[in-house]
């Protein structure tokens, strides 16, 4: 999985949405989460990275520290929980929100179409 462009991201968000509204209509908090694991294992250091810079969300650090304490975790186990729970988020509000009214990017146009 590569996620080189903010629009990559959305439709990365958008098919987690997708597959948590197969699950459910509407879908729940558990559904977000299934289908938000299913992409787990894509999410190496790199794309973690890239799902922290892309999204406009910030990490939700009791539920990292809560999963991250349970495991003993490294570095790596910690940035990728950091990435799960942005994700949760950002698919929760495509599902609020719907695909046709993403939330606007908070970066200026000229950087934004520069796929920053």
């Amino acid at each position: 999985m590569e996620l080189e462009t903010r629009a990559e991201y959305d439709a990365l968000v958008d098919e987690i949405a997708a597959n948590a509204e197969d699950q459910a209509t509407p879908p729940t908090n558990e559904d977000v989460w299934a289908s938000v694991s299913d992409v787990v294992p894509k999410l190496t250091g790199a794309v973690c990275d890239r799902v922290l810079d892309l999204s406009t969300r910030v990490p939700d650090d009791e539920l990292v520290d809560e999963v991250t304490a349970a495991r003993d975790s490294t570095a790596a186990e910690t940035k990728r929980a950091e990435a799960v729970t942005v994700l949760v988020q950002d698919v929760e509000t495509r599902l609020r929100c719907g695909a046709a009214e993403r939330p606007a990017s908070r970066l200026p146009v000229g950087i934004r179409d520069a796929g920053f």
